[in-house]
């Protein structure tokens, strides 16, 4: 395989370059039609664009390249071809070319990338120097493979338990069959295939448990291998639930035209070394059933009970975690489970038959929850890190139903007074208090305007309107006071009545009139 390295042109070396707005990108156009083969010509289209400034008047190449995997490797990759801009583009401007490329015998059967690059060498000074290359496109190559001839193996796992019931201590068997869904055929080479003991509910070679390993012998086309592989577990992992999976050729020893398909299904077996089942049940919550939108409540707690539901004590040193959710209530499994708490570790080592630990774990929801109806879920176990007999049972619903509201602001006056002698001269002051109030669900910060009309004993208006601009600052459920406005009393001796109303700006979320307007009392002028 020819191996790609970039190299510093003389004028790089002596030259210090300088950061131009003008900036050259690259998009591969190509679509397969099957595997690629050696010696056979392709025409691939490539775009070069440049979103910013004009760049220097001089040619621009761009070179293609196979990379094997899904992201670009330079020290692995085979370089295919190249085409050439006689001028680079103009600001905004784009570049269309053909180029065609031929795959050199040297390159071996599997699956690639392909990448288009511009200015590879760096030779012309842009603003970003890291988007000269383009998104890859998968293709299969059906080669020669360094002369060894074409690579056309391709393993597959199955597994089955003859036994479903594992007794501890007791050797027990999987049947594991190797299938070459190639078309051609897999040489003796001392490969293996792999059984594993899936810890979680996800398999993970890496952390799960090895349980044997057996030779693959040699496959032709369509052909199948089977053979047992024998194992023993423990009475702690001979209990409830047991997955087993199994791995054609773990190490990748053989190369293969597809290598995402080497692990087998899970299947399920039933230990007896005891019925060990975790199980919870709510116990107490002191969370709100109303959460207004964007706000965070008050210091709120859940209390949840951990049960061995088993038929056996738990073995000493097991730990295990309970979350908080909330669900939707339109949905009825877990895809749309909000965490609501952190994952609290409880030791359930030791903890008997029917006994159960107690946990306390703090509600945080997050300030984007959408506005609807949930229901507050615990789960205990998240990922069946503990093997059991049932899994079905670590889901504790609550009964608790959680509504989170929009945020609503209604400021009012709750009452209103006056501070005017029992008879006050003509054209003399006296002050007024505002007992103002909030009965929306949230804090209504802002300026409103405080509307006075001063009426006769007839009820006519007398003079004009008097108006006070206020920040006023109330939180929801409570009251404000506002103390100090000065109204001044008409010129004619009688009897008068002040009327104050509060006028808020448009578009208030649950603003209510009704309680806008109130009397502050009645005065005499003398």
């Amino acid at each position: 395989m020819r191996q790609y390295r970039t190299h510093q042109s003389p004028i790089e070396q002596l030259e210090p370059r300088q950061m131009l707005a003008g900036d050259l990108s690259v998009q591969l156009q190509f679509s397969p039609q099957g595997a690629l083969v050696p010696n056979t010509q392709y025409q691939a289209q490539v775009l070069v664009t440049n979103p910013g400034t004009a760049l220097a008047s001089v040619p621009v190449a761009v070179h293609l390249f196979a990379s094997p995997g899904n992201t670009f490797d330079p020290a692995h990759s085979t370089w295919l071809g190249a085409a050439s801009i006689a001028q680079a583009p103009r600001f905004g401007g784009v570049e269309q070319r053909s180029l065609d490329f031929t795959l050199p015998d040297s390159i071996a059967t599997g699956s690639y990338r392909l990448f288009a690059m511009v200015d590879p060498q760096n030779i012309i000074p842009e603003a970003d120097e890291s988007n000269n290359l383009s998104s890859g496109i998968g293709v299969t190559v059906n080669a020669g493979g360094g002369g060894g001839g074409p690579i056309l193996v391709d393993l597959t796992a199955s597994i089955a338990l003859p036994n479903n019931v594992i007794i501890p201590n007791t050797p027990a068997r999987a049947t594991v069959g190797i299938r070459n869904a190639g078309t051609g055929p897999l040489p003796s080479t001392g490969t293996t295939v792999s059984l594993y003991l899936a810890r979680g509910s996800t398999p993970d070679p890496v952390t799960d448990l090895l349980l044997g390993s057996r030779s693959i012998a040699a496959l032709a086309a369509d052909a199948t291998d089977v053979g047992d592989i024998s194992f023993t577990l423990s009475p702690e992992l001979a209990t409830g639930a047991i997955r087993l999976y199994a791995i054609a050729d773990p190490a990748n020893q053989i190369e293969e035209t597809n290598e995402t398909n080497n692990r087998s299904s899970v299947v399920q077996g039933v230990g007896i070394g005891g019925s060990r089942d975790l199980s919870g049940d709510f116990v107490s919550a002191t969370v709100p059933s109303e959460l207004v939108k964007g706000q965070k409540p008050a210091s709120s707690t859940a209390r949840i009970s951990v049960i061995n539901a088993g038929d056996y004590p738990i073995t000493n040193g097991l730990s295990t975690t309970v979350r908080l959710y909330l669900r939707p209530v339109a949905l009825a499994d877990d895809s749309g489970d909000i965490a609501v708490s952190d994952a609290k570790r409880v030791s359930v080592g030791g903890l008997g038959v029917r006994a159960s630990r107690l946990v306390d774990l703090s509600f945080k929801p997050p300030s984007s929850l959408a506005i609807g109806q949930y229901r507050l879920i615990a789960k205990i176990d998240e990922g069946n890190k503990i093997a059991e007999y049932r899994e079905d049972n670590n889901t504790v619903d609550t009964g608790r139903l959680f509504t989170v509201v929009a945020p609503t602001f209604d400021p009012g006056i709750s009452s209103a007074t006056n501070a005017f002698p029992a008879i006050i001269r003509a054209g003399k002051s006296g002050k007024v208090t505002l007992n103002l109030s909030n009965a929306g669900n949230s804090l209504f910060k802002g300026s409103v305007r405080f509307d006075f009309t001063i009426l006769d004993s007839m009820g006519s208006q007398v003079g004009s309107v008097i108006s006070f601009s206020k920040n006023i600052n109330v939180k929801a459920g409570a009251t404000s006071k506002l103390s100090g406005l000065s109204i001044k009393a008409p010129a004619a001796p009688g009897t008068y009545t002040i009327m104050v109303t509060m006028v808020t700006a448009d578009g208030i979320n649950g603003e209510s009139p009704v309680n806008n307007t109130a009397g502050a009392g009645g005065f005499t002028v003398g």
